[in-house]
């Protein structure tokens, strides 16, 4: 099933869809609510597939380390968006066993941090796959191209970009 097949029309009502116009090396950014991950659902990560922190929400009482927003407008990620945020995080699934999970875009086209969603919350990758390498499929484009994927080191919790067919 695609991920526009999976979409449902005003399914997420907690995002603020007017957003917060980031301009970052004149390039503007169309940005939602800020959350917590932990807060994210995985209808939210399916509509808004990237998201970011660009620690403009540190004056924020509710304000952590995993406090991020998603991207509105763009579901491409290029180096220049990579290079504009202290994070980038998108949604990707496993292959085999079509879990979603969550992973960190790294300057080097590499990958960190990787969290699934399982029975409504987000947990550690090593909790639900039994094997130290799997293959994640990107739902963000890279650079324009759709279908990437990655291969990640579970116990490295470490991904690289595999080359595009």
């Amino acid at each position: 099933m695609s991920i526009l097949n999976f979409l449902k029309k005003g399914k997420n009502d907690s995002i603020s869809k007017s957003g917060d116009i980031r301009i970052k090396s004149d390039k503007e950014y169309q940005l939602g609510s800020l959350k917590s991950l932990e807060e994210i659902t995985i209808d939210e990560m399916i509509q808004y597939p990237i998201w970011v922190n660009d620690l403009s929400g540190e004056d924020h009482e509710d304000f952590d380390e995993t406090s991020i927003r998603p991207l509105l407008d763009n579901k491409n990620i290029t180096s220049e968006l990579v290079n504009e945020f202290f994070e980038v995080s998108v949604l990707v699934k496993h292959v085999e066993s079509g879990i979603f999970c969550s992973v960190i875009v790294q300057e080097d086209s590499r990958f960190s941090i990787l969290s699934a969603w399982k029975d409504g919350q987000w947990v550690e990758p090593k909790k639900i796959f039994n094997m130290n390498k799997i293959d994640l499929l990107l739902f963000p484009s890279i650079d324009g191209v759709e279908g990437r994927s990655i291969t990640y080191n579970i116990n490295a919790d470490q991904g690289i970009l595999n080359a595009s067919v």
